[in-house]
């Protein structure tokens, strides 16, 4: 059987649920309740949104202060 391909990050639904979020992280949905991801309630469900999911990923990695790659091509137009 062969490996799945990572999806692209668009691919991924901008807002996710408990088990989405999970699979995009590559862990358990268990390990998502221990982490203090942000996350939003609309009604009773809790969503996960996938900016929000990111800038955690860099803020954890110590990316965040790391200049975005797209500011620095828009400054030589």
């Amino acid at each position: 059987m062969e490996a799945q391909k990572p999806l692209a990050r668009d691919r991924w639904p901008r807002m996710m649920r408990r088990k989405t979020v999970a699979a995009y992280l590559d862990v358990s949905p268990a390990t998502i309740d221990t982490l203090d991801l942000p996350s939003h309630r609309v009604r009773s469900m809790r969503y996960w949104l996938r900016d929000d999911v990111d800038a955690w990923i860099d803020r954890q990695t110590g990316r965040a202060d790391e200049p975005d790659p797209t500011a620095i091509l828009e400054q030589w137009g």
